[in-house]
């Protein structure tokens, strides 16, 4: 038992240390095995000079490392301060990994404390042929004042300001925060206590605030420790508050519907129907990519529910993957994609989808639900579920592709359809992490004979690939049909 015990650690402490390498890449440094220590891993930050040094014994996690923060311009009492407050914080994760959150609990205590860290004032004294070459000019020394970063607002100045400022609902907002386990996770405002969380019971979400990473308003993101935004306060220097936000948020959402401005590639949006298909931006120009479709969007709670438990339980074992997941609300099957360049097109789609509403209800009146089951994948970078589909529906997919054609709003009546509902995608940014350009298989072989459930064929939408999602979270829509 205890062996066991013994390789489960080693096992946690290996995934920990290679989750490090991935993520802080050229930053990182790690030495096993020096005299006492299983593990020495030194950490360059990318504010004030900052690295971290943690030893790591061979009873880590059970036993806290020791920690060493290092900076040019920090002085002894505050190298003290940091070093006493990690290793504080430290306690807390006892039994667990946390280096990644005492990097964080780091950052989040420069942040606070960066009023007053300045680089030391030496002493008068007799000048050295050292001290003489690094004399400065009074323009460099305005320069150094003019060149301090403001003082930034915290976390908890943002959560005060959506809780009491009558102009700003609660249920806008969103938090990502710092889970021991998972990783960076997204919840809504309003899912969290924000009472003194020692006053709360064991039922209640609350969480400490050097762990939250960053705010959103709906879709755009206001505050982030790490980037030092702020369009909340605007103490960044920023001209814009979270006023100006909330204002032209959904003038901006109008705007770029009616001009249809060049729409990004989304991280989360689904991959083409051609399983052979892989789009990347340096060698698909963006005028060729397919930038609104038809879908019939997955309602059913009990197939939400089985995929948002799928991911969440990948998660825990392969928190690098988090950006890869498509989120349930937006779970879909594609049915037809489009290049639309110019309103007039937008309208024409449109329009066209709407005066053959009743012509597509009759389509798939007698029309059985598709069934979603077993998943697969597209070259190991999509993962999807198997759908199975009626012939009403067959017919109403090869119906839009023709009326469309008719109408030169789609390129490629040949391409082929292949049913399925896309639970992840491979992003540019987890390919590099993890150093493939695949989804490692052995995260969700164990699910591939998982039985999703069934979806009535009662909606068509019109969707946007755009990044901007509408207020349930769904893709923005021109049109929503009910069958």
């Amino acid at each position: 038992m205890a062996d066991d015990q013994t390789g489960a650690v080693l096992g946690c402490v290996a995934e920990e240390i290679s989750q490090l390498k991935k993520h802080h890449e050229s930053k990182c440094k790690i030495i096993e095995s020096v005299g006492d220590f299983a593990y020495i891993i030194t950490i360059q930050l990318q504010i004030k000079n900052l690295s971290l040094k943690f030893q790591l014994t061979k009873q880590y996690p059970d036993v806290v490392p020791a920690i060493i923060p290092t900076s040019n311009i920090l002085t002894n009492v505050q190298n003290s301060q940091l070093s006493k407050y990690l290793m504080e914080k430290s306690e807390e994760f006892v039994g667990n990994p946390m280096i990644q959150n005492l990097i964080g609990a780091c950052l989040q205590w420069v942040t606070e404390n960066q009023n007053d860290i300045t680089e030391p004032v030496k002493e008068k004294g007799k000048p050295t042929a050292k001290h003489s070459k690094k004399k400065r000019s009074l323009k460099n020394e305005e320069d150094k004042i003019i060149d301090k970063k403001p003082a930034m607002k915290t976390a908890s100045d943002v959560i005060s300001r959506i809780l009491w400022d009558e102009n700003l609902k609660s249920e806008d907002f969103i938090v990502a925060y710092m889970d021991r386990f998972v990783g960076i996770i997204e919840k809504s405002f309003d899912s969290f206590s924000w009472e003194d969380i020692s006053s709360v019971d064991y039922y209640t979400l609350a969480i400490p605030k050097h762990r939250i990473f960053y705010f959103k308003y709906k879709t755009i993101k206001v505050w982030d420790k790490v980037q030092r935004l702020d369009l909340v306060f605007g103490s960044t220097g920023s001209k814009m508050t979270i006023t100006d936000i909330v204002s032209n948020y959904e003038e901006q959402l109008k705007h770029d519907m009616e001009e249809n401005l060049v729409f990004e590639s989304d991280s989360r949006y689904e991959m083409p129907s051609d399983p052979n298909f892989f789009c990347d931006d340096e060698f698909c120009a963006k005028i060729t990519q397919p930038n609104f479709f038809v879908a019939l969007r997955i309602t059913n709670e009990e197939i939400l529910k089985t995929v948002a438990w799928m991911q969440e339980d990948i998660l825990k074992s392969k928190p690098t993957y988090f950006d890869c997941f498509i989120p349930p609300v937006c779970l879909h099957l594609t049915l037809c994609m489009l290049r639309l360049d110019h309103t007039h097109q937008i309208a024409d789609a449109t329009n066209l989808l709407k005066n053959l509403q009743e012509e597509f209800s009759k389509t798939v009146a007698d029309c059985n639900p598709i069934r979603i089951r077993n998943i697969y994948h597209f070259s190991h970078r999509v993962v999807y579920g198997c759908i199975k589909i009626p012939e009403e529906l067959t017919d109403l997919v090869q119906k839009l592709k023709c009326y469309f054609y008719e109408e030169k709003l789609l390129t490629d009546i040949n391409k082929n359809f292949v049913p399925h509902m896309t639970i992840m995608k491979l992003t540019r940014q987890v390919s590099k992490l993890t150093e493939s350009n695949q989804i490692d298989p052995s995260i969700y072989e164990q699910y591939m004979n998982c039985d999703f459930g069934e979806q009535v064929v009662d909606n068509l939408y019109l969707c946007s690939t755009d990044k901007i999602r509408q207020e349930d979270g769904f893709y923005m829509s021109t049109i929503n049909l009910k069958l």
